[in-house]
């Protein structure tokens, strides 16, 4: 973005700014040949995009086409504290959602038994995450990467990110050694406004509270069964609201064929279309595309 302002004042030219996820759904949509009088709604979940509202975007579902979008659905915004921090370290993200759920004693006493030896100062960054996750001016992530790697460190199947997207990659191996269980796993959805949020803070509490009694490898594979179908349901839900029965899927966590074989199911059995990347990229190399596609239908 800094080096497009800098072409644009040494050649006098317009910038044309093209949100991330809108870029992954128009790709999508240039891939398949679609028009811009064709709406979609699509699932565009990864680990990280500037969102309008400054935030960093990444468990989203869109509404539109290349000149405009909306931003209809998304995962519970959770507190980042430390930023980009969370993404190398997820233990930080994790206590950082259990503090919109749970008191601090309890994420000592939870954190003491098993996942303070995944923080690099122990307590004392227990307590500093725990105290900037209250802070309004720190970032908020809704995204699907961090959840899962939340999730990563919750199941012991992997504590620190050594290359890119290694927590969710490791956790659906894990999750493909277990079967579907009967499990209480809970992710509300709730409506506020004009969105649905999906509530991933009850879903941790709900894993936290199902540990004890399932194999991890089992409850992996719930939760990503869950996952899946929960988004795949609101997609279908929100394409009844506005007459349409497209369905997109980008982003880097469509790689995750786990979570993609529930997104499916939940579509197929709704009666909707669901279109998939087929030569580009699902994740980040297909963004520059996107932007182009966007970029053209401006005047």
């Amino acid at each position: 973005s800094r080096y497009a302002r800098e072409v644009s004042e040494n050649y006098s030219v317009p910038i044309t700014s093209v949100q991330h996820h809108h870029a992954h759904m128009a790709a999508l949509m240039a891939e398949h040949s679609l028009s811009n009088d064709t709406n979609i709604v699509c699932i565009t979940i990864d680990g990280v995009g500037y969102g309008t509202d400054g935030n960093a975007w990444g468990g989203e579902i869109l509404l539109g086409n290349y000149s405009n979008f909306a931003r209809v659905a998304h995962l519970r915004y959770q507190p980042m504290p430390g930023g980009d921090l969370c993404a190398y370290y997820p233990a930080r993200f994790l206590a950082s959602v259990l503090s919109t759920v749970m008191k601090e004693s309890e994420i000592f006493q939870l954190f003491g038994k098993k996942y303070i030896k995944y923080l690099r100062f122990g307590s004392n960054e227990l307590s500093a995450i725990l105290k900037q996750s209250k802070n309004k001016n720190i970032i908020f992530s809704s995204s699907m990467g961090r959840l899962l790697d939340a999730i990563a460190v919750l199941l012991d199947v992997c504590a620190y990110r050594t290359y890119e997207g290694e927590p969710p990659i490791r956790l659906e191996a894990f999750a493909k050694l277990g079967k579907p269980s009967n499990t209480n796993l809970r992710l509300p959805v709730k409506k506020d406004k004009d969105k649905y949020i999906i509530d991933t803070s009850e879903f941790i509490l709900s894993i936290i509270e199902n540990i004890k009694d399932n194999r991890a490898q089992d409850l992996a594979y719930e939760i990503h069964k869950v996952l899946g179908e929960t988004l795949g349901k609101i997609a279908c839900q929100i394409c009844d609201e506005h007459g349409i029965s497209l369905i997109g899927l980008s982003g880097g966590s469509a790689v995750n064929n786990l979570l993609v074989k529930y997104i499916k199911q939940s579509i197929y059995k709704n009666n909707k279309k669901l279109i998939q990347h087929k030569f580009l990229p699902p994740g980040d190399g297909c963004v520059s595309i996107g932007q182009a596609v966007v970029a053209s239908q401006c005047d």
